[in-house]
């Protein structure tokens, strides 16, 4: 019976901790490529913490940043075409001239972010709606 309990106190502890495993965290991999080639396309760099990166002219299409810090980057011309963004935080981001067509920037925050040039074309903005 002893053992019965223990056992089922060591499910539960394995169960309530692999619950409370962050849910989303980005690939290394993604990063890595990230660094040595400023290429991501469809990459996964959720919550990644690209704090004051960089990143003039990447090519992130497709890439998956939810919830990343990207306060303060430079992303001058980058390609963020079809980007997720939701939840990122775009803070002080130097966004001129980058391609944002068809990105989602749902509760992204953009204070103080740069968006001079960029392109604007049916992004989905911090209020949900779609701007043409």
């Amino acid at each position: 019976m002893k053992r019965f309990f223990v056992s089922v106190v060591a499910v539960v502890l394995v169960l309530f901790g692999l619950a409370t495993a962050p849910a989303y965290a980005f690939n290394q991999a993604s990063l890595t490529e990230l660094q040595s080639t400023n290429k991501c396309k469809d990459c996964d760099l959720t919550n990644a913490d690209l704090t004051g990166v960089n990143l003039m002219g990447a090519d992130l299409e497709r890439a998956n940043l939810t919830g990343a810090n990207l306060t303060g980057a430079n992303l001058t011309n980058a390609d963020l075409e079809k980007a997720n963004l939701g939840t990122a935080n775009l803070s002080q981001a130097n966004l001129m001239g980058a391609d944002l067509e068809k990105a989602n920037l749902i509760n992204a925050d953009l204070t103080g972010a740069n968006l001079m040039g960029a392109s604007l074309e049916k992004v989905t903005m911090p209020d949900g709606s779609k701007h043409a």
